[in-house]
C-alpha cells in the first residue's frame, strides 16, 4: 500500500491577533504565574525543611528585609554583597585567563 501524501495549503498568511494587547497581557500572566509557582516552591520547601534557620520562608526574609530597610542597614549591606561579588568574579577572571593562556601555550599534538 502506497503513502497518501496531502497537501495542507500552498499559501500561508499571517493574521493578526483579533486583540492587539493580548500578548502582552499572556506575557504579564506568565511572570506573575512565575513568580507565584517560585514563592509558593520556595515556601513549601521551607516547611518541609522545618528550621528557619537554616532555610527560611519567604514571609520571614521579607520581613527581616523591611527591618533592615527600616533601619537604614540595607543598603550598606548591599554593597557590600556587590563588593564580594566583584571581588570573586574578578578572581574568577584571573584564574580563567591564566587556565587558558597555559592551554593555548600547549596544545595537544
Amino acid at each position: 500500500m502506497a503513502p497518501v501524501l496531502t497537501q495542507i495549503s500552498s499559501t500561508s498568511k499571517l493574521v493578526k491577533p483579533a486583540l492587539p494587547w493580548f500578548p502582552a497581557l499572556e506575557r504579564l500572566a506568565w511572570v506573575v504565574t512565575s513568580f507565584a509557582a517560585f514563592g509558593l516552591l520556595w515556601l513549601a520547601v521551607a516547611t518541609i525543611a522545618g528550621d528557619a534557620r537554616l532555610f527560611p520562608g519567604p514571609v520571614a526574609v521579607f520581613q527581616n528585609m523591611l527591618g533592615l530597610a527600616k533601619s537604614g542597614a540595607l543598603w550598606s549591606n548591599i554593597i557590600v554583597t556587590l563588593e564580594r561579588l566583584l571581588y570573586a568574579f574578578a578572581a574568577a577572571m584571573i584564574i580563567g585567563s591564566v587556565i587558558g593562556i597555559l592551554l593555548g601555550m600547549f596544545p595537544r599534538a
